[in-house]
């Protein structure tokens, strides 16, 4: 797992990310939906993608990745 830090409107976030074969030429970059995480998309798709980079994103608010201000409410 990595990290890195992207800055957007002027807030900072940290988002998650893991690369698998990184010596392959095509890369696929895996998105999860709503309520998921790049774990669960690893453990579905990693290994019937083995001629791939594969590169596995947590969005923002999920997983090991920071959440934005907007996703708060004070209700």
């Amino acid at each position: 797992m990595a990290l890195v830090n992207v800055i957007y409107n002027n807030d900072t976030y940290e988002l998650s990310y893991e690369i698998l074969n990184q010596d392959k030429k095509k890369s696929l970059l895996i998105l999860h939906g709503w309520g998921a995480n790049k774990e669960l998309m690893k453990q579905a798709f990693s290994k019937n993608l083995n001629d791939f980079c594969q590169i596995y994103l947590d969005l923002p608010g999920f997983g090991n990745s920071s959440a934005p201000k907007s996703l708060y409410s004070q209700d």
